[in-house]
């Protein structure tokens, strides 16, 4: 069953098509032009609307209708088939609205006719006016009575090429406006309201429309007597025209029932009260229903007695009046019982519904009968217009919407059925029956599974930007203790009359889905409630839950996701839940446990960045805690979903708890972790201390620390960052300041503490170092204050510095005149080669107004060894003149520190070579015990191989230096022999072996695995077997009576490998040697390419680095992946 968009995509479709149709004609570019109301320029044709091709949509609109006449097309089909003409109908409005950007013409032609802007609004107004009347007649002639069709005569005017015509013209505007300000419109259309009341035009385009009603219809004058009692005045000139039309004739009986439409003229020349009356002509007290077509029927219902003359008369800013007996000499006005009404019926059978809106999905509004009409009580009061509809269905298959409430319904279908009633009067506006408004709920009893259906809701939106229908379905389900509240869950359909994918207008119909989810949880001694809000946008669930289980409260958020990343269906939950007791569980030391919780996140990740740029804002906190005030709730939610965001196939879980010593210190923390793996560890976690003062209501002390650690086992780093937050002493000094720690085991080593921050002229190279790493520091107001105090400070370690400072900073403001006084040091010292340098300052200045009376200024470094130089300077300011002097300070001689000199690189390894500290058996294994040997002349060896390993110089490196000492003579030191293996690898820094520039030194890595010895093989093994006797104590226990296999399982042995081979081995059954890893990873191999690019060598990167310095000038090292070949094409 097509969708109410791709219906009205259709419907778009076929009025394309006209337009396809009058250009296949070989005049059809000039005879569209004129339709349209223009002319081409003079000896020209076409000005571009050929090029126009609509035939993939004609196409695709034929071989839907050659389906439909085939009768043995299937739903699936079909649905394929209106699907493909939405699509094709839509890319075809593209390509009209593209047509004007090709059009080719003089530039006069285009200014006087003004084309290219009008082009495509008169062919859209064309187009729909014309297949409305072609399709759907009456629906065409209503849109003329209420002025959205209007059709307007246009003289020629060569000037600006245009001819005559009817230019059909589509007021999308008015529609929109006949539902919030129908008088407005008519006012407009019919000059209603004003003295210029066109009521025979009103007339004719009623005519119009009641031709569909009844083809016995015809004109003629109003009796005067009746206008002269409907207007109150005596017979004004000439004389009114009536509309009769008969709905039920019979010419045996000559009985003649219908109605007549007049115009009732104003009282008066200038009166703007001219209306419209409605008589109608049938006998007594009696309702008949007058069958107009199959499935048409109209109804008439009158209390009164109509042969002397009935009539209903509407004017202007009047409530409707009815009127009785304008027949006779005198009228009279209807008592309180007289009532009128017509009713026009539209019915199908029940396995043929009307459908009022369906979406893609089967997803249906539909009613059996639909009945639209109008009626008036004595008095006009009660004077309004109706539609209703019975038999109405609001079906949503099970699926439709998100995968939580496809499976909170079990796979079951909604299907309700309801009756509605909407209705329009002068004094109400538009209203719904049995409500006051244009919203109404209707109270259901039904049961879908654990699903309770409690009431329909019903809402109509009109307004200047288009209409609007909701059906909502406000239900219940029972999950066990759980009871669920779900509100308004059903259809939403639009009709925009801005323009949109099917031209002048969009139409779209959607799922409902409810914005609100309340919870209720009854499980004996465990109370509590809570609700979900809806995000329908991003298809998310978030809320949060409050619970009592005797004295233990429990608190808890979650968001739900149902749209997850790249369409994949499904859901990702985020649970955090904590549960707060009182008093705690004393752990001892006057430690006790206050709260414990936990977090776990379903198809979740940990979103490592978000949490680093949040926690100082409080996030750690909000995160863990999850028992904030409501208003804290949509903070609490953001940070959950930013922090933990979807990620298909990561569980993320993790325990929180709650610490408090003494009632001064309060620790809540929690330890978060990625499966499967676990890969990566993340502590999370907000520290509080309070001093109460006795003395005043604010606390001695108060700090917060909140910090975070990410343990990442395949970086194989570590990073812990620690801020202060909303810290104070004595509610006088603020307490602020950071902490950094970094650790890395993987291939670069290393190790960075940093408790508020680094020195001033320390580079932290590729180290981020967030904001919240500030200077620890107390203080109390700003510098601009009455008075300003700051003490700050800070302490780093590297793996080759350390770094400290602290400073003093006081201010004072009397009235004009203020003073400012600093004081502070920098320390930074290096371990190797060692180093050290610190720098001082301090300063006091007195200003007036903003300008400097007086000030005394002494800064200076010192740095050293060899030699220690101290410098100083100092500056005194007075006014508008400075006075400085400097001195430098040189302690101790300038000759370099003593180093052991190294003339070969040989001579070193080789000693290194000849030291047996430096072997040591092969694949040792430390959890096996060797016992000392008697002495001998013969080396005994254990059969797993020999390693020979050193640390002063990596072998197979080009080396310049060693510990610090240039060599006479760069040499590179190999170990070969018959019995090496293989080469052992260390971490070596390449730089300290290398006569390196500041360039080359940034450019090169700090450490690298290279060559630091070999392992040696040994050989056959020559032990021999020991004897040891084994006594066995054997027990027989009965055999088992035999059991049946299980069909397709084969037994194995739940074992891990490793303990498999080691009893094998220990059977005799396999080798016990040592064998080599399965595969393995070698660093990456590089090249030295002389200045041509021709290849000189290959070694290991740092290798390739020295080698490239030895060789002629041009020469480079690269990976040898890296290589392009540049050819000629």
């Amino acid at each position: 069953m097509p969708s109410t968009v791709e219906t009205a995509a259709e419907q778009v479709a076929r009025a394309l098509l006209l337009i396809n149709r009058a250009l296949a004609d070989p005049r059809g570019p000039r005879a569209l032009l004129h339709r349209l109301g223009w002319s081409p320029p003079p000896g020209v044709d076409d000005i571009g609307l050929a090029a126009l091709d609509l035939s993939d949509l004609l196409a695709k609109v034929t071989r839907l209708d050659a389906l439909r006449a085939s009768g043995t097309a299937d739903d699936a089909e079909l649905a394929v088939a209106v699907a493909e003409v939405a699509v094709a109908a839509a890319e075809a409005v593209d390509a009209v609205r593209r047509v004007p950007d090709g059009f080719v013409a003089p530039a006069g032609y285009l200014a006087a006719t003004r084309i290219a802007d009008e082009f495509v609004p008169r062919l859209t107004d064309l187009a729909v006016v014309g297949t409305t009347a072609s399709a759907a007649p009456m629906v065409a002639a209503i849109a003329q009575l209420c002025g959205v069709f209007v059709t307007e005569h246009r003289a020629a005017d060569p000037a600006v090429f245009q001819v005559e015509h009817l230019r059909h013209i589509v007021r999308w505007d008015r529609l929109g406006a006949l539902f919030t300000d129908p008088g407005g419109v008519f006012r407009e259309v019919y000059g209603w309201g004003t003295a210029d009341f066109h009521g025979q035009e009103l007339l004719h385009n009623l005519g119009n429309v009641l031709h569909f009603v009844s083809d016995d219809i015809t004109s003629q004058p109003l009796p005067r007597r009746v206008e002269a009692q409907l207007a109150g005045v005596s017979a004004q000139e000439g004389q009114a025209m009536q509309l009769l039309l008969s709905l039920l004739r019979d010419q045996v009986t000559a009985r003649d029932i219908g109605f007549t439409l007049f115009e009732v003229r104003r009282t008066a020349p200038a009166a703007s009260d001219g209306g419209l009356g409605l008589a109608p002509y049938v006998l007594g007290t009696d309702q008949v229903d007058i069958p107009i077509a199959a499935g048409v029927a109209l109804r008439l219902q009158t209390s009164v007695n109509v042969q002397d003359g009935v009539a209903l008369v509407v004017r202007p800013g009047r409530p409707p009046a009815f009127r009785v007996n304008i027949m006779q000499a005198a009228g009279d006005v209807a008592g309180d019982g007289d009532a009128l009404v017509a009713t026009l019926r539209f019915a199908r059978g029940p396995d043929r519904p009307i459908r009022l809106l369906a979406m893609p999905g089967g997803a249906v509004l539909e009613a059996s009968a639909f009945v639209v009409g109008g009626g008036v009580g004595a008095g006009g009061a009660d004077g309004s217009l109706l539609a209703t509809t019975t038999g109405a269905r609001l079906v949503v298959p099970a699926g439709l919407g998100d995968a939580f409430l496809a499976r909170l319904l079990g796979g079951r279908d909604i299907d309700i059925a309801f009756d509605l009633g909407v209705e329009w009067s002068p004094h109400r506006g538009l209203t719904l029956h049995g409500s006051a408004g244009t919203a109404l709920t209707l109270s259901l009893d039904e049961r879908i599974g654990p699903v309770r259906l409690r009431a329909l809701r019903l809402e109509f939106e009109a307004g200047p930007g288009g209409l609007a229908i909701e059906a909502g379905l406000v239900a219940d389900a029972v999950l066990g203790p759980v009871t669920v509240a779900v509100d308004a869950v059903g259809l939403r359909g639009e009709l925009g009359l801005q323009g949109g994918d099917l031209g002048p207008f969009d139409l779209s119909a959607s799922v409902l889905t409810p914005d609100t989810l309340g919870l209720d949880i009854d499980a004996g001694p465990a109370q509590g409630g809570g609700s979900v809000t809806l995000d329908a946008e991003d298809g998310r669930y978030s809320g949060a839950l409050a619970m009592r289980l005797h004295r233990i409260a429990v608190r808890g958020a979650g968001v739900l996701d149902t749209r997850l990343p790249g369409g994949r269906s499904g859901f990702s939950l985020l649970v955090l839940l904590s549960a707060r007791f009182e008093p705690g569980v004393e752990l001892g030391f006057g430690i006790s446990l206050t709260g414990v919780g936990g977090l776990v996140g379903i198809d979740r990740r940990i979103d490592v960045d978000a949490l680093s740029e949040r926690f100082a804002t409080g996030a750690a906190a909000r995160i863990l805690s999850a028992d904030g005030s409501p208003r804290d709730l949509p903070a609490v939610l953001t940070e959950l979903s930013e922090v933990f965001p979807p990620a298909d196939g990561v569980l993320v879980v993790g325990p929180t708890l709650r610490l408090r010593w003494i009632k001064i210190v309060t620790l809540d923390v929690g330890v978060f972790l990625e499966f499967p793996g676990p890969t990566r560890a993340v502590v999370l976690g907000t520290a509080r201390a309070s001093v109460d003062n006795p003395l005043a209501a604010g606390p001695l002390l108060r700090l917060r620390c909140d910090f975070v650690g990410v343990l990442d086992l395949p970086a194989a780093t570590f990073a812990f960052d620690a801020v202060l937050v909303d810290s104070h002493l004595l509610e006088t000094f603020a307490v602020t300041g950071g902490l950094l720690l970094r650790a890395g085991w993987g291939d670069e080593p290393y190790a960075v503490l940093s408790v508020g921050g680094f020195h001033p002229d320390f580079a932290p190279g590729a180290l981020v170092v967030p904001k919240t790493l500030t200077r620890l520091a107390m203080s109390r107001g700003d510098p601009g204050d009455a008075f300003f105090l700051r003490f700050e400070g800070y302490f780093a370690i590297t793996p080759n510095t350390m770094q400290f400072g602290a400073a003093v900073e006081v201010g004072a403001k009397l009235g004009p005149l203020r003073i400012r006084g600093f004081v502070g040091f920098d320390a930074l010292i290096r371990r190797e080669p060692f180093a050290f340098a610190i720098s001082f300052e301090a300063r006091v200045q007195v200003k007036v107004r903003g300008r400097t009376l007086a000030g005394i200024k002494v800064h200076g470094r010192l740095a050293g060894p060899g030699p220690t130089v101290l410098y100083a300077k100092a500056c005194v300011e007075i006014l508008f003149f400075d006075i400085c002097a400097s001195k430098t300070f040189t302690l101790g001689g300038s000759f370099p520190p003593a180093v052991n000199v190294i003339t070969s690189a040989l001579e070193v390894l080789g000693r290194e070579l000849r030291d047996p500290a430096n072997l040591r058996a092969a694949a040792e294994d430390r959890m096996v015990a060797l016992r000392d040997l008697p002495r001998s002349g013969t080396p005994v060896l254990a059969p797993t191989g020999l390693v020979w390993e050193q640390t002063r110089a990596p072998l197979g490196l080009l080396l310049e230096r060693i510990e610090g000492s240039p060599l006479a003579r760069a040499a590179t030191v190999r170990v070969t022999g018959a019995d090496v293996t293989e080469e052992e690898l260390d971490w070596f820094a390449p730089g300290g072996f290398a006569e390196l520039g500041d360039g080359e030194a940034l450019n090169r890595r700090s450490f690298e695995r290279l060559s630091s010895g070999v392992r040696l093989a040994t050989g056959d093994d020559l032990s021999t077997g020991l004897p040891h006797t084994v006594m066995v104590e054997e027990f027989r226990l009965p055999e088992p009576p035999a059991r049946p296999p299980r069909p397709g399982r084969v037994p194995v042995l739940d074992a891990p490998l490793w303990l498999i081979e080691a009893a094998l081995v220990r059977e005799g059954r396999a080798d016990g040697r040592v064998r080599g890893p399965a595969f393995q990873v070698r660093p990456e191999r590089w090249e030295v390419l002389d200045a041509a690019g021709r290849p000189l060598a290959e070694a290991g990167e740092a290798q390739a680095h020295q080698l490239a310095r030895t060789v002629p000038a041009g020469a480079v090292a690269v990976p040898a992946g890296d290589r392009i070949t540049l050819t000629d094409l």
